[in-house]
């Protein structure tokens, strides 16, 4: 009769083949990959835009830096360091919980990174208790550039961009948060494995290894001066992978 739904739907509900027929009707329906890098770079140059026109907004950068890592864990190769049944993967996972005991002194026992990359691995779906630790690749935090009228994150002249070093400042300002995911993660995690974490501050990033346990540092102040403090950047310094990317000018 018009009007009314397909019964083949019905059919497959009722077939005890449904969930292997719905999967491949998902699967048909997901879109081509990319046939080249520019479509790649196409489409996250859009999230880039929209997060530009919301560069006030912290969380306008998430789709962006959200795509780029679910699609970097998606190739990732994870290799187990001994012979093992199961199947690794990396999955990028949003406002992932840090969860630690609490202690006098944490009395906050939960911190929440913007993204945590961690190992993930196949069946069982009931997975034994040996299974259930999944140990973190890295973590990532995001921040809005408070100084974002200094900021150029392109420039159609010159193909660069640009902003002032009170950017840099910024990192520094931000890193006693960033330690403080490390302590954390390393007390949930494993605590002898290494952290790393990505502070990224609107399309600028800098990357920190944590080998053993940071140093407790005073919380960010309500009003910042133009420079933090000395043992602050000492600290920061210290456990810097990688300096600010791309280099400011």
């Amino acid at each position: 009769m018009a009007g009314h739904p397909h019964q083949s739907s019905t059919a497959v509900v009722e077939s005890s083949s449904a969930p292997a027929t719905v999967s491949q009707s998902l699967l048909l329906g997901l879109p081509p990959a990319f046939e080249s890098k520019k479509d790649f770079f196409i489409y996250l140059q859009s999230l880039l835009v929209h997060a530009y026109l919301h560069r006030a907004n912290e969380s306008a950068l998430y789709a962006a830096f959200g795509y780029i890592f679910t699609f970097f864990s998606s190739f990732a190769s994870v290799k187990a360091r001994k012979k093992v049944h199961h199947t690794f993967f990396l999955a990028c996972m949003p406002q992932r919980n840090i969860i630690v005991p609490k202690s006098d002194d944490q009395p906050n026992s939960r911190r929440i990174p913007d993204f945590i990359a961690m190992v993930t691995h196949g069946l069982p779906l009931v997975p034994r208790p040996s299974l259930i630790f999944n140990p973190a690749a890295f973590l990532v935090e995001i921040k809005a550039n408070s100084y974002r009228e200094h900021a150029v994150w392109y420039s159609q002249t010159t193909g660069t961009v640009r902003a002032s070093h009170r950017v840099e400042n910024l990192f520094i300002w931000h890193f006693p948060q960033i330690a403080e995911q490390a302590l954390y993660a390393r007390e949930s995690y494993a605590s002898k494995s290494r952290i790393f974490i990505l502070l990224i501050i609107d399309i600028w990033f800098s990357i920190f290894q944590f080998v053993d346990t940071p140093p407790s540092l005073p919380a960010l102040p309500e009003t910042r001066v133009e420079n933090p403090p000395a043992d602050t950047r000492a600290v920061h310094t210290q456990y810097c992978l990688i300096p600010i990317q791309p280099y400011l000018q």
